[in-house]
């Protein structure tokens, strides 16, 4: 895709929610152009520090689970005793969605800063596992 097909889809989106807007005239859908007023006014202040704290867990994660899974991947790839053991366990673990731990994980961990990172980490861990385990094979 390119930069115009891309500008031609955001602003389709646009006109396209500007005319339900106009059509259900109702709070529940208001105008972009009101949106993005009250988004930029809000996001030197508290919706800044959300982001800041959101991209902080992200980064948190992404490094959580790298660093878990990228040894744990290259061992299982290589060492094939290892990989007989632990296959069953992926392939029974990895497609279930991993919202469903989250009460365990609150559960385990309360409903803090730290249980959310463990979760987002759960979510990643899985995919990184399997495809470094694949390409070290």
């Amino acid at each position: 895709m390119n930069r115009r097909d891309a500008l031609l889809g955001v602003l389709a989106l646009l006109v396209l929610w500007q005319l339900l807007a106009w059509a259900l005239r109702q709070p529940i859908l208001p105008p972009p152009g009101q949106v993005l007023l009250v988004f930029f006014q809000q996001l030197p202040g508290e919706l800044g520090r959300h982001i800041l704290v959101s991209a902080g867990r992200v980064v948190a994660s992404v490094a959580l689970a790298v660093a878990l899974a990228v040894p744990a991947g290259l061992g299982l790839g290589q060492i094939k005793a290892l990989d007989r053991v632990f296959a069953p366990l992926i392939y029974v673990v990895y497609p279930i969605p991993k919202i469903v731990f989250l009460p365990v994980i609150f559960v385990l961990f309360h409903a803090g800063e730290f249980s959310r990172i463990v979760l987002i980490t759960l979510f990643l861990f899985f995919q990184v596992l399997v495809l470094v385990r694949d390409a070290a094979a």
